[in-house]
């Protein structure tokens, strides 16, 4: 069984490539570098890591993976947390159809 700071090391090794591949695809879409990204992880419920890490933001960003035909109408309970709790606006991004 893996420790919780070999979860954490395999977590975060996998989102950083993940955020690599997307910023080397962005870049390549827009002919310039994408913008830098910060990848922070912390353990604990995702709304009250969100709302936290939200404190002196501008603008809080989150997915709505979405499910069923209702998929486009309905948040999830994180991003609807967000919406109603967090100190900043909230921009809830959809999946591509």
């Amino acid at each position: 069984m893996p420790t919780r700071a070999e979860v954490a090391a395999q977590l975060r090794a996998a989102v950083d490539a993940a955020v690599a591949e997307e910023r080397a695809a962005a870049g390549a879409r827009l002919g310039r570098p994408a913008p830098e990204v910060d990848v922070v992880v912390v353990e604990g419920r995702p709304l009250d890591a969100l709302l936290q890490a939200a404190t002196d933001a501008g603008l809080l960003v989150v997915g709505c993976r979405g499910h069923g035909e209702w998929r486009g109408l309905l948040l999830g309970s994180v991003a609807l947390g967000a919406a109603m709790h967090a100190p900043c606006p909230v921009l809830v991004v959809h999946p591509a159809a």
